[in-house]
């Protein structure tokens, strides 16, 4: 156990070593100020943020043989906001709550619940500032945290 730990803490050490002798604009010194000053990225985006989830939710279904959802809108909000997806022919037919704010979502009998309103937004839905390649430009892109 103590060997693992000053393994950990050269292996800190080092890297603090790299990120602070880090050119000025390479990717580490953006890293390097993450670790230093914080404060300063507020509002920015880094490199590694995960694209449209949405793409990937649609491509394991139609990996899984579910060609239906790629011919119809799946995709509703809530009062307030959030998104969720509904399955099957597209269309509210039961209700629940939102588990980000616990508003009504869903409906009955294909009426949306008050409040709840079909997304017609299509394609790639990363957020603002995103760097990476778009979703749908790389549908077999799979993030990896491994080396």
């Amino acid at each position: 156990r103590q060997m693992e730990q000053i393994i950990q803490w050269r292996f800190l050490g080092h890297l603090a070593g790299a990120l602070i002798a880090a050119a000025p604009g390479s990717l580490l010194s953006h890293l390097r100020q993450l670790m230093l000053a914080p404060a300063r990225l507020a509002g920015t985006y880094l490199i590694g943020m995960d694209e449209d989830i949405r793409q990937r939710i649609l491509q394991a279904l139609l990996d899984a043989g579910e060609h239906i959802y790629r011919f119809t809108e799946h995709w509703y909000r809530c009062p307030n906001g959030h998104s969720y997806f509904v399955g099957e022919c597209g269309k509210t037919w039961e209700e629940s709550t939102c588990p980000e704010c616990g508003a009504v979502v869903g409906g009955r009998e294909h009426v949306a619940a008050r409040g709840n309103v079909q997304e017609t937004r299509r394609g790639d839905s990363s957020p603002p500032g995103y760097t990476l390649p778009q979703a749908d430009q790389d549908p077999d892109k799979f993030p990896t945290f491994r080396s």
